[in-house]
């Protein structure tokens, strides 16, 4: 007795998953109660195109690895400083401000830094608050966590590097 209600409820269940292409449209966006847009034009939204994030463009750029004189960090800062990508094989673009910059990983005696350098060809100055916004975005951007400040050289950096961890 109990398969003879079971099967008609199955055979229905069955029936109705099946019924996907009768008068099936998809929808653009939840407006409310029966209120569903069934166009792009009705719903009235802009379409964002976007390729990979920045973390996962740098994921698939390899690390610059050197071999470097010195075991403070400063001074493994600065040899990542100065070697930093500053073109698309080496490193990725990102934006800061109203401007375009490079980001690389750069590993100096096995310690790795995310470094930001201005792209081949042109002379950036950054602001001075600019290693603390450059701190705070490392997770964003590298999917790693910074082990501490950011380093440049001069009152106006054109470049920074802040050592990082990506366990």
């Amino acid at each position: 007795m109990r398969n003879l209600v079971l099967l008609p409820v199955l055979a229905a269940a069955t029936l109705v998953s099946a019924c996907d292409g009768w008068r099936y449209r998809e929808g653009v966006g939840f407006t409310g109660i029966d209120g569903e847009p069934k166009t792009f034009e009705q719903a009235n939204v802009q379409l964002v195109s976007r390729g990979a994030s920045v973390s996962a463009e740098l994921a698939g750029v390899a690390p610059i690895a050197l071999q470097a004189k010195g075991s403070s960090q400063e001074d493994l800062a600065k040899v990542a400083l100065a070697n930093g990508g500053r073109r698309p094989p080496q490193a990725v673009e990102v934006g800061m401000g109203d401007r375009m910059m490079m980001l690389s990983n750069v590993s100096v005696n096995g310690t790795l830094f995310a470094v930001l350098r201005a792209p081949e060809g042109e002379r950036v100055r950054l602001s001075e608050n600019a290693g603390t916004a450059f701190v705070s975005a490392v997770p964003r951007l590298t999917g790693c966590l910074p082990k501490g400040n950011a380093y440049s050289q001069g009152r106006r950096p054109s470049a920074l590097a802040v050592a990082v961890d990506c366990r």
